[in-house]
């Protein structure tokens, strides 16, 4: 007979049930306690941001208290003179949309895109292409007694002649020879003497007029892009005056730049001549000098209208970067515009007026490049150049963190980058 098992006794039996229900309350606690740190943290992590924003401001606090203790009384004045000065106010601009586009962070090269997106955008803005063509219609008119103010200024040192043959040599690589023959009887027309002192000296006076027309439109087109304040643009008989003799320098200048030309052409010459039998390649490499030798020619002419033509104050650096950028889209547009005569034939549709259409169509051409080449300068110096670090320090001013004198020369465009 098989026996019974006892039963355990009620004690034993309450004993295990109490430890499984420790043991199933241990996990319920680790949960509610996860619980009650995930709803802590943020607030934690608020507490600790709040607590070291207010650290930060009364550091700032104090140091702005301790930089007011140094100025003189009347600094606040005159700091937001300084300020004004630096930032004019958004109406008095020529155009509504004055922001310039900020380029974003990135490689050289997403850079350079954003940049070049950023000008052509700001040249549709402008309505540049009506710009170029006002552009192109004074300088028809103003080419002649331009030129002929360059070649009397070249002719001193190397003869009428050689000036004027060796800018007609250059006109015709860039305009081809139909262009050339244009301006040559442009030219002509103008150089006629004149019987008389007073016929003489009323020609000398329309010459100087008709060669800095062109100019006044460009600083005009300059001062658009710049978005010059209205209020700067004065006016009247002493502003007229200033903008001829500055038009009249940049024409010196251009007759400085022929002489360089010649020179360097001439230097050539004798070289080529004493070398031209010993190195084979010599042809070659004369064709590169020359290259180079308009390279630098134009973008030295580019720079300079860029930087004095319109009423800002700009830095060298701001100038050299556009004014590469539009010579070489300048040498480019030389080859396509050639090609695209070439295999049209438009000036036999012009008959006698072919090449004056001829020499019209590369003006305008011209002109829109020149336009766009201003419009990457303005983009370049607001956000890399010297302008950029003007516009920087607005804010710092209205803390008074920067010296008067300091801010008078950032005013002046005299500041140093960093």
């Amino acid at each position: 007979m098989q026996a019974t098992r006892a039963a355990p006794p009620a004690a034993t039996t309450r004993r295990a049930t109490g430890a499984h229900a420790a043991h199933d309350a241990i996990p319920q606690g680790l949960e509610q306690a996860l619980r009650l740190v995930t709803l802590a943290t943020p607030l934690i992590a608020a507490w600790r941001k709040g607590s070291a924003r207010a650290s930060a401001a009364r550091a700032q606090a104090k140091a702005k208290a301790k930089a007011d203790e140094a100025l003189p009384p009347d600094a606040p004045a005159r700091m937001d003179i300084v300020k004004a000065r630096l930032e004019p106010a958004p109406s008095d601009y020529l155009d509504p949309a004055a922001e310039v586009k900020m380029i974003k962070g990135g490689t050289r090269r997403q850079q350079a895109w954003q940049m070049t997106v950023a000008a052509i955008n700001a040249w549709l803005d402008d309505f540049a292409p009506s710009m170029g063509a006002a552009i192109a219609y004074y300088t028809i008119f103003s080419i002649a007694p331009m030129l002929v103010i360059a070649i009397a200024v070249a002719g001193m040192l190397f003869g009428h002649d050689a000036a004027q043959g060796e800018i007609v040599n250059q006109i015709r690589d860039i305009v081809g020879t139909e262009g050339a023959f244009a301006i040559q009887g442009l030219l002509k027309s103008v150089s006629q003497p004149r019987e008389g002192m007073i016929a003489a000296g009323i020609s000398v006076v329309t010459l100087v007029i008709g060669a800095t027309a062109v100019f006044s439109e460009l600083q005009s087109a300059l001062d658009r892009i710049w978005r010059i304040p209205a209020v700067k643009r004065k006016s009247g008989v002493w502003q007229l005056a200033r903008t001829r003799l500055l038009s009249f320098g940049l024409i010196l200048g251009l007759g400085f730049l022929l002489i360089i030309s010649l020179v360097v052409s001439a230097a050539l010459a004798a070289l080529g001549r004493w070398w031209g039998g010993w190195f084979e390649g010599w042809q070659l490499m004369l064709q590169l000098l020359n290259f180079v030798l308009s390279f630098v020619v134009f973008s030295t002419l580019f720079s300079m209208i860029y930087k004095f033509m319109p009423r800002v104050t700009l830095s060298w650096r701001d100038v050299w970067i556009g004014a590469v950028a539009t010579t070489v889209l300048f040498i480019i547009g030389k080859y396509l515009i050639g090609l695209y005569l070439g295999s049209t034939g438009m000036t036999s549709g012009f008959g006698a007026a072919g090449s004056f259409a001829l020499l019209l169509l590369w003006i305008y051409y011209s002109a829109q490049i020149f336009l766009l080449g201003a419009e990457f300068t303005w983009i370049y110096a607001n956000n890399f150049g010297s302008r950029a670090r003007r516009q920087k320090l607005v804010s710092t001013i209205e803390d008074h963190h920067v010296s008067l004198e300091q801010a008078q020369q950032v005013v002046r465009g005299n500041d140093k980058p960093r």
